[in-house]
């Protein structure tokens, strides 16, 4: 018989200790959250959302706490990318929290509100992620991309066609980007959320009725919060994600399993 040949173990981790993370939408919710959990971790957090005073508050929060942070206030539907990251300077990951939701029956669908979405939840992402991927080219290295996404890329729900529409778009985007960009080292995931308690939530989940038929499809009994992303972001911003790309993450409770 022949030996068996031991294979080499590798052991890498979830650390972004020193890693340059770039993060849209960090002012509220889902990006907030993101934003200090990173810093925690010991990266340097770059953070991007058009509110300047809620950008200067997580400012100040991390720095008393000894944190690397850096905020732009920006429109991010009218910035030239290429001048933010000449002012931030080259980085690790981009996560693309930022996003838009206007929800209406399809009779109510406006020109202005379709392409309002469609303008920062597909085009922002899609222009942002040609610059990152640009810059990674001449510095000649890999990357880790993040889009948020959702669980209404995958199922129907009523009054939010155009939202679904753009988180569906996004998902084909990170599907084709992963396959073109991964000989250069270049990972692009996606990550699906359920209904999150934020401030762009919120409003819809003051209404107890419409609050419980929402939990009530969700297997693990609870809304999300913004930190439930935390996890699987800093999975595949580390090397422990190394083999990861193309990849669709449900952060749903188990909403889509059913």
């Amino acid at each position: 018989m022949h030996p068996v040949t031991s294979l080499p173990i590798n052991s890498p981790t979830i650390s972004v200790e020193g890693k340059r993370v770039l993060i849209t939408g960090a002012s509220r919710g889902i990006g907030r959250a993101l934003a200090k959990g990173f810093a925690n971790e010991g990266a340097d957090v770059l953070c991007l959302a058009r509110s300047s005073a809620d950008l200067l508050s997580l400012e100040g929060e991390l720095k008393r706490e000894g944190k690397k942070v850096q905020i732009l206030a920006v429109d991010l539907t009218e910035a030239s990318f290429k001048e933010i990251l000449k002012k931030l300077g080259p980085i690790d990951t981009l996560i693309h929290s930022a996003g838009l939701a206007r929800h209406s029956s399809i009779q109510d669908v406006s020109q202005e509100g379709f392409d309002a979405v469609m303008a920062l939840n597909v085009r922002v992402p899609l222009l942002l992620s040609k610059e990152v991927i640009q810059n990674w080219r001449h510095l000649g290295r890999g990357g880790s991309i993040i889009f948020f996404s959702s669980q209404l890329a995958h199922i129907g729900m009523t009054n939010r066609s155009v939202y679904s529409a753009s988180k569906s778009a996004i998902e084909g985007l990170s599907r084709s980007l992963a396959i073109e960009l991964a000989k250069e080292g270049i990972r692009v995931n996606t990550i699906c959320p359920t209904f999150t308690l934020t401030e762009m939530t919120a409003k819809a989940l003051e209404d107890p009725v419409f609050r419980e038929s929402v939990i009530s499809k969700i297997p693990l009994g609870r809304l999300a919060s913004p930190s439930d992303y935390l996890g699987i972001c800093l999975l595949l911003a580390s090397e422990a994600g190394a083999l990861i790309t193309g990849a669709s993450f449900m952060v749903d409770g188990g909403w889509t399993a059913q």
